[in-house]
């Protein structure tokens, strides 16, 4: 795997970036989120004939399988006189617009390199990094994908900076499951910023950056394409957090957020977690929203999990204190009678 990152101000020249991809590297296709069609940093790349791009607008409606055959079309008439030799993929926007980025750099002509600019602070957080690609089908959320690890992934500040602050909070959650999995002196230091600021303060997440990209890569590095279900611990929170997502429309990580409350809380009522730690934990998720989902879409969806085992079992990711956290085998019985006790479905 490649994944290497690069930290700048501004969009570096594209000449950097196709050195990223390797040295035969000289033209690029570039998916870019619509929003930045007229922004003023990309108007040297727009003059670059190497160059061709692709416009679309974020959000989940265009990482589909439904959208596909539109998606490789676009790209067939833009660059039909490219080189494959020398052609590389690169995206520029959020989480959804890097999944299907990725997704069609790995399939196209039988894959080409991809580099990965994340405009969000949770893509640049998480999932501009580790290699996974996604689209959907029928509305089942990343059934599809591949591992295609980028070349490169290019941080620019001058985007993060600009997100609203509402980006920012939900980038949180994936933040705070990193630095649960990680523990030691990133769970330290998060924790003592979290109680440091008062209420009208921001949490400074710029300064957690390069330490939660570091604590993800490393756990990737050990299990690259889940072989060994050691990756699958990134998982924390997610399996509560993908149901909300798709029944309650809540942004990722505000629903990440809410699937560790669910892992907190149930790693603490089997006696997995002590209280000192279940305590403290607690105290850095943010207090959310109360949940009351249909027991019967919560089970659907619970099925489609990608961790979903024969036999009605699911692999779950509880969590001892920081730096400590496993994976059980739980059945989708225990599952929902856990659902049930902590009040998130329906009588």
């Amino acid at each position: 795997m490649n994944d290497s990152i690069f930290y700048s101000e501004a969009l570096p020249a594209l000449k950097k970036v196709f050195l990223s991809a390797g040295p035969k590297i000289n033209q690029a296709f570039l998916i870019c989120d619509r929003k930045f069609k007229t922004h003023p940093h990309l108007k040297n790349w727009q003059k670059n004939n190497k160059l061709k791009i692709y416009y679309l607008s974020a959000g989940e409606k265009n990482k589909s399988l439904e959208k596909l055959p539109q998606h490789v079309g676009k790209i067939n008439s833009l660059i039909r006189d490219f080189d494959k030799n020398s052609l590389m993929f690169i995206s520029l926007g959020g989480g959804s617009l890097i999944d299907l980025t990725a997704f069609l750099a790995s399939i196209y002509k039988r894959g080409l390199p991809v580099v990965h600019f994340p405009t969000t602070w949770l893509s640049a957080l998480d999932s501009a990094h580790g290699g996974k690609t996604a689209i959907n089908f029928q509305n089942i959320k990343n059934i599809l994908g591949t591992y295609h690890f980028p070349k490169a992934v290019f941080i620019v500040k001058f985007f993060l900076k600009h997100n609203p602050v509402s980006l920012k909070q939900s980038a949180y959650g994936e933040l705070v499951k990193i630095a649960f999995i990680e523990g030691g002196e990133f769970y330290k230091s998060l924790k003592m910023n979290f109680f440091g600021n008062t209420k009208n303060k921001i949490f400074p997440i710029e300064k957690f950056l390069k330490p939660a990209i570091q604590a993800k890569l490393k756990i990737v590095q050990q299990d690259p394409f889940e072989r060994q279900s050691v990756r699958q611990i990134l998982n924390l929170g997610h399996t509560v957090g993908h149901i909300l997502e798709r029944l309650c429309f809540v942004p990722h990580g505000l629903a990440v957020g809410q699937g560790l409350h669910f892992s907190l809380n149930w790693s603490f009522y089997k006696g997995f977690a002590n209280k000192k730690h279940f305590e403290e934990m607690r105290a850095l998720i943010p207090k959310q929203k109360a949940y009351r989902l249909p027991p019967a879409l919560f089970k659907k969806y619970l099925k489609q999990d990608k961790k979903h085992k024969k036999g009605s079992r699911i692999n779950f990711v509880f969590i001892k204190k920081p730096g400590s956290v496993f994976i059980r085998s739980v059945s989708e019985k225990a599952l929902l009678d856990e659902a049930k006790r902590q009040g998130l479905l329906k009588a």
